[in-house]
């Protein structure tokens, strides 16, 4: 984790052939939140691969050929503006080669899968435009011509893997027969990009069904807010850092050495509840690092929940229990903590304060609460964005929310 807090800054960097051999050793730790090596990554990516109106688009044939940019895009999702253009070029240049030639060579399988996976890392965020979406609606009709018998022909695994770029294949017309398809028919380097856009999808979308509910969501605000993310669970994080266990007592008396800290922490299992956890990846992290500790994690969101519970399930977590609901009818739950956290939460509730009360009721006496806010200093950029957004009548579909990002990177 040293390795990685002292690598992610080292951008200065971009020029050394090194740095692509420390960053692949570092996304092979599985206890580590690799996105935290975005930015130096894009670094050397830029480095390699620059982009600008003289400059020539990315070569599949070269890029192919690139075992750092696969690597990285399968297990980050970049946010840098300068790299974007780079990979939206590329994807384009993959379409086309696919389209033009009916097939897909076997040396552009690992590219491809690759940028699939970024695309589903980044939420397919990056616009397209009017002849992507022609080939698109093309590629997902030839996959209906294609599809047949027990695996996947090479013509079928191009135009997936081709729409794959742009969109979840849980999302495509042929899904519920791709479905079908036994997992191991896939070539290998595929079965990633298989498991997580259609396989694990379906999962969630079956784990959500059945997520223990403390009661309907009542409040309309809460509504509002559950409804957002049962279309777009936030984060879909792929990994996620934590340390070898220790207790949460000791871990916060190396942190605050001169606190006097409660009696309570030294009981043998510290109830702990995260309100407000989303995808599931603050329950988690507390669940990994600490020991004797039992976890009871609530959100809105069924599909939030959904994701968080699968990715436990997947790394053995046992001591979590999730739940749907709002923080309003958490003393429904019937039960204490010992440490409550609550972060990016109060401030979306129609009464925050009133949210606030409740925790304050759910706690042990000589409880902790770790509580985090959004920073209206620190989001003013965000807030004047909105009032842009509003004042131009942008909805809050997907296309229109494409559409205002890319007038925002173009400078407009």
């Amino acid at each position: 984790m040293n390795l990685v807090e002292m690598l992610r800054l080292q951008t200065d960097r971009a020029a050394d052939p090194d740095l692509e051999d420390e960053i692949r050793q570092c996304l092979a730790f599985p206890n580590v939140d690799h996105n935290m090596l975005a930015r130096v990554a894009a670094a050397r990516l830029n480095h390699k691969h620059p982009a600008g109106p003289r400059m020539k688009p990315p070569d599949p044939a070269e890029c192919c050929k690139d075992d750092f940019l696969i690597s990285t895009l399968a297990k980050i999702y970049f946010t840098d503006s300068d790299l974007e253009p780079t990979l939206k070029a590329l994807r384009r240049a993959l379409l086309l080669e696919i389209l033009s030639s009916g097939t897909l060579c076997s040396d552009r399988v690992g590219l491809i899968t690759a940028m699939a996976l970024q695309g589903a890392n980044n939420e397919y965020v990056y616009g397209i435009d009017d002849q992507e979406k022609r080939m698109l609606a093309a590629l997902l009709q030839l996959q209906e011509a294609l599809i047949a018998g027990d695996g996947p022909s090479t013509g079928l695994l191009g135009a997936v893997l081709a729409a794959a770029m742009y969109m979840p294949i849980c999302d495509m017309p042929v899904a519920h027969r791709l479905q079908s398809i036994h997992l191991t028919d896939w070539p290998e380097n595929v079965r990633p990009l298989i498991s997580s856009t259609l396989l694990d999808r379906l999962v969630e979308r079956e784990i959500a069904a059945a997520v223990p509910r403390l009661l309907p969501i009542r409040d309309e605000v809460s509504k509002l807010v559950k409804a957002q993310y049962e279309e777009h669970p936030y984060p879909r994080w792929l990994s996620v850092a934590y340390r070898p266990k220790v207790s949460y007592r000791a871990d916060l008396q190396s942190r605050l050495p001169r606190a006097e800290l409660p009696d309570i922490l030294d009981r043998g299992k510290l109830e702990v509840l995260v309100a407000g956890c989303g995808t599931g990846r603050q329950p988690i992290s507390i669940a990994k690092t600490y020991k004797d500790i039992s976890v009871t994690a609530l959100d809105l969101s069924s599909m939030s929940l959904a994701y968080g519970m699968r990715m436990a399930a997947g790394m053995g977590i046992d001591n979590i229990e999730f739940h749907q609901g709002d923080i309003l009818d958490l003393p429904h739950l019937d039960k204490r903590f010992a440490l409550i956290y609550c972060s990016g939460v109060l401030h979306h509730m129609r009464d925050p304060v009133a949210g606030w009360r409740v925790l304050c009721g759910m706690l042990e006496p000589g409880g902790m609460m770790n509580i985090a806010l959004y920073s209206e200093r620190a989001r003013a950029v965000i807030a004047r964005a909105r009032e842009i957004i509003a004042g131009a009548g942008i909805g809050n579909d997907a296309e229109a929310i494409r559409g205002f990002r890319r007038d925002v990177l173009a400078g407009r």
